[in-house]
This record gives C-alpha cells, sequence and structure tokens, in this order.
C-alpha cells in the first residue's frame, strides 16, 4: 500500500488573539508581512495566488479553541504558559488538507495573524496547540520532522491500552498505532519515528511489512494497516475533525 492515498479533507486552524473585530483584522493584515497577504471579504490570499483560504472571525465566548474538541482532551499537549481561554476572540482558516504542501501553506497564513497580535495558535484537526513562539521556530527550522511536530499529537488509549497519533490526514497519510507498554517518551519517539519515514520516503507498504528505527535498533515492528476507528463511537462533528480517511498503521513487536 502506497501513500499518500488521495482523499478529501480539511486542515482548520485557529488562532487566539485580542482583536476587537474582522474590519480590524483586515486593516492590520493589509499593512504587515510586505502585503504578502490580503483579506477580502471571507477569504484569505498570498500574493500570486489565485485561490484563497476560508477565513472565519470569532469573538463569542463559545468558540472551538476555548473548547477543546479533542475526544482525549485531558491528554493534549499544550505549551507551558499558555493563554487558552483567556483570549478575546479567535480566528478560523480552513484550507484543503491531504498534502505537506498545504500544510506548509497553512503554517505560513496561520503565522501571518501571529505577526499581528495572535499568541497562540491551535490545529483544530488534531487538537494540538502551539504558542507562538514554537509555531515560528517550526516555520524557522523548515525540516520535514517539523510538519509531524506542527500537525500531530500523539494520544494514550487507556481502555484498549495503545498509542495513538492524530494529525496525519492533514498532511496526507495514514495515522499510527503502537504499543501500549511503551511509556509516552517511548511511543511518542517510535510512532514519530514512522510517520517520519512514511513522510520522507513515501514508501510502498503492504500488511506484514517491517519497520525499525534505525539499522542498529533491536526491536522490528510488523505493520498492518486498518481504517481508522477510534472515532467511530464519538459525535460527528469529532469524528469529522479527527477520523483520518487514510487509515492507521498498526505497528507490532516481531522477532522476526
Amino acid at each position: 500500500m502506497r501513500g499518500p492515498y488521495k482523499k478529501e479533507n480539511n486542515i482548520i486552524l485557529s488562532i487566539s488573539g485580542f482583536w476587537e473585530s474582522a474590519d480590524r483584522i483586515r486593516h492590520l493584515i493589509s499593512e504587515s508581512s510586505n502585503y504578502k497577504y490580503q483579506l477580502i471579504e471571507d477569504v484569505l490570499f498570498c500574493e500570486g495566488e489565485r485561490e484563497g483560504i476560508i477565513f472565519y472571525f470569532d469573538d463569542s465566548v463559545n468558540s472551538l479553541t476555548k473548547n477543546s474538541v479533542h475526544s482525549d482532551a485531558n491528554q493534549l499537549i499544550t505549551e507551558p504558559g499558555g493563554k487558552l481561554n483567556q483570549h478575546e476572540s479567535t480566528v478560523y482558516l480552513k484550507y484543503k488538507g491531504g498534502s505537506a504542501e498545504n500544510a506548509k501553506k497553512m503554517m505560513l497564513a496561520g503565522n501571518s495573524f501571529l505577526d499581528i497580535g495572535g499568541y497562540e495558535i491551535k490545529i483544530v484537526t488534531s487538537g494540538i496547540t502551539h504558542s507562538k513562539e514554537t509555531w515560528q521556530k517550526l516555520i524557522e527550522n523548515d525540516r520535514v520532522m517539523d510538519l509531524i511536530f506542527a500537525f500531530v499529537i500523539t494520544i494514550h488509549n487507556d481502555k484498549e491500552d495503545f498509542y495513538f497519533t492524530c494529525g496525519m490526514h492533514n498532511l496526507g497519510y495514514p495515522d499510527a498505532i503502537v504499543p501500549g507498554y511503551l511509556d509516552y517518551d517511548g511511543a511518542n519517539y517510535l510512532a514519530k519515528a514512522f510517520l517520519y519515514y512514511l513522510l520522507l520516503y513515501d514508501p510502498v507498504l503492504h500488511y506484514d511489512s517491517r519497520f525499525r528505527i534505525d539499522e542498529t535498533s533491536l526491536e522490528i515492528y510488523r505493520l498492518t494497516h486498518e481504517n481508522c476507528h477510534i472515532y467511530d463511537d464519538y459525535d460527528e462533528n469529532i469524528f469529522q475533525l479527527f477520523h483520518n480517511p487514510y487509515g492507521i498503521w498498526r505497528l507490532t513487536e516481531s522477532n522476526i
């Protein structure tokens, strides 16, 4: 089985700030970033591109950023000292997902709002939150692995005792499930190493293919591809945000 596995899905970002109105944001956008972006009605355009990113401004108390939308909200990674739930307004950006190129486009678009007064950014379609400083560092590094750091979170499923990742559908690839007997750091490292392998090499994989982190690693994992079933029992909103239409690769320790 080979990625990317072409399916339709969206990347949704939310940026927290203290903007009083959408008109104020339009003014700030037009005056910043050397006029690289322009906000026309409810669409954000980047200079030289004809296809825009959908924009929505929300100053209500019930914005998605103020209320966690992930089914495992208590396990989400939030930057230390973040101001989650303290902002006055939220900007939402939506664009078609399914590729690293579109994810990079969204990273830069989100950053344009951090540059005009936003201080925190959330990947609504995975549930991970980053501070302004972390987000801009990921953009500055410009590495394949930083796309995974930006868009993907690792979570433990307490009921069935396994770790799973959420967010690779933003990049156009399956997520990963790794054994629950690992500690969080070990599970996160293994899962992210495998996802990096997918994104960097776009390998041809089959059921019962094998994976190990590097040539010196003693741990070898058998790969099996599954449909994404993790969000089947949750409501439609959660399913649409987090379900990975490209499926999941399960890594099971193997001695062969």
